[in-house]
């Protein structure tokens, strides 16, 4: 009987630099059927609400589903890296940024995202390896592949309810200094939330705290 190849991590997970330090890379797409395409492969992201109040929660989940009739793999060089809601998560092709104030498609880059989770040392479940990733047809699933062995078959989704963010309390503390952050409330003003894929794909909602 195979075993399923996953790594173990129980590490120091800090997602969001992570991000910033190792970007989606290039995708090599191999199909009897077809490539994966913007025309079959929509992202979709949704918000419970457009307008909350320092204490409420936004409810924030990001999609990416197949429209094709068939399955189709697509081999990584890589590992996957997005940004993530979570400390630990399962490396899916889409993943979400929260930022403080409007952006849209032309300056979003240049918005520092927040920390929505605490930096800390977090003893991580498992995490599957990953060389391919088959999509399913007519699905948000995909098949998680190493070295052609299925590992897992996971919903391409990421969903959270966020109430605010961890900031330094100065400039220059380190990321690893963890006893530095100090938590607030999503306060007063405008809000952007990014969904992005690995195929470069990008959605924007938008959300103002009163």
């Amino acid at each position: 009987m195979r075993i399923p190849v996953v790594i173990a991590v129980a590490v120091i997970v800090l997602v969001v630099v992570v991000a910033l330090l190792f970007p989606a890379m290039h995708t090599s797409l191999r199909s009897d059927t077809g490539t994966a395409t913007p025309s079959n492969l929509a992202l979709t992201l949704n918000l419970n609400a457009s307008r909350i109040t320092p204490g409420q929660g936004i409810d924030i989940t990001a999609d990416l589903y197949y429209k094709g009739n068939q399955p189709i793999l697509v081999s990584t060089k890589g590992p996957v890296i997005l940004p993530s809601l979570y400390p630990c998560s399962q490396p899916l092709l889409v993943g979400v940024k929260v930022l403080k104030g409007y952006y849209t498609v032309s300056n979003y880059s240049s918005g520092k995202s927040l920390q929505v989770f605490k930096p800390g040392v977090y003893p991580c479940p498992l995490i599957f390896a990953v060389t391919t990733y088959r999509f399913l047809p007519m699905s948000d699933r995909v098949q998680l592949i190493y070295n052609g062995t299925v590992q897992a078959t996971l919903s391409d989704r990421t969903s959270a309810v966020v109430y605010g963010y961890y900031f330094p309390t100065s400039p220059n503390v380190s990321v690893l200094d963890f006893s530095a952050w100090n938590f607030t409330y999503f306060q007063p003003g405008v809000y952007t939330v990014v969904a992005i894929d690995y195929f470069n794909q990008t959605v924007f909602a938008y959300f103002t705290v009163t």
